[in-house]
């Protein structure tokens, strides 16, 4: 819930005008509120925002939103600070018709946990631009396996599902003894070196009844693996 909202209220005929508004939400401070209702009785509200604060507040307020963007944090946690700007509009007098939201965060520093895919994201820094339908994002970087990782995010349409799929694809150069470890860790001792994997992350809603799907693909270039039992060996460069 929204708490401590402060800002300056007036009337005029049939319109609602809120200017410098602040508010609290657990973990954001929300300031520069501009709210319009043109029109009192069958007009929209329309919200603008700063926001700031830390990422912890951001994935509460979406988990309990029925936004779409609700099905990615249901499994990613955030921490670290943040700030960025947020426009809504509510349509009061037909809710059915969905609240509309436009945001745009810059992360710091930041921590993601990924428990149900066992990643863990630190020094994340980057922008993510956010709709209801979404998140869209080309340049988020940070460590994953103690290697330098480059994310990108995009809403998908898929065949068959209703809303769209949050399609994440990270990338870069790792410790396959350490990817291994996580992933298939009965591979780990037969293999050595390090190379570029990509990782693909496709993340649904509660309401697809699919779950999350993660692919790993990779040439495999600069590993070695040992001699398997079966007599299967590689070299780095083959």
């Amino acid at each position: 819930a929204i708490d401590q909202f402060n800002g300056h209220i007036s009337f005029h005929d049939q319109s609602l005008e809120v200017n410098n508004g602040t508010a609290q939400l657990p973990n954001i401070h929300i300031t520069k509120i501009h709210t319009l209702i043109p029109y009192l009785k069958q007009g929209d509200v329309d919200i603008t925002s700063q926001i700031a604060g830390d990422l912890k507040g951001v994935t509460n307020y979406f988990i309990h939103t029925p936004l779409s963007l609700a099905a990615l944090f249901k499994d990613l946690k955030g921490e670290g600070a943040f700030n960025g700007s947020l426009h809504m509009n509510i349509p009061v007098r037909d809710l059915a018709k969905g609240v509309k939201v436009d945001g745009h965060m810059i992360m710091h520093n930041a921590i993601w946990d990924a428990k149900a895919w066992s990643t863990r994201m630190t020094n994340a820094n980057g922008s993510v631009d956010f709709t209801q339908t979404g998140v869209t994002s080309n340049n988020i970087t940070g460590t994953l396996f103690g290697s330098p990782t480059q994310i990108t995010m995009i809403p998908i349409k898929e065949v068959g599902v209703a809303k769209p799929v949050i399609k994440i694809h990270l990338t870069g150069t790792y410790s396959l003894p350490t990817v291994l470890k996580t992933y298939v860790p009965q591979l780990e001792p037969f293999v050595s070196g390090q190379a570029s994997i990509s990782m693909y992350l496709h993340v649904y809603e509660a309401d697809a009844h699919k779950d999350d799907v993660m692919t790993i693909d990779s040439n495999l270039l600069g590993a070695k693996v040992s001699q398997f039992p079966d007599g299967i060996s590689k070299k780095a460069l083959e």
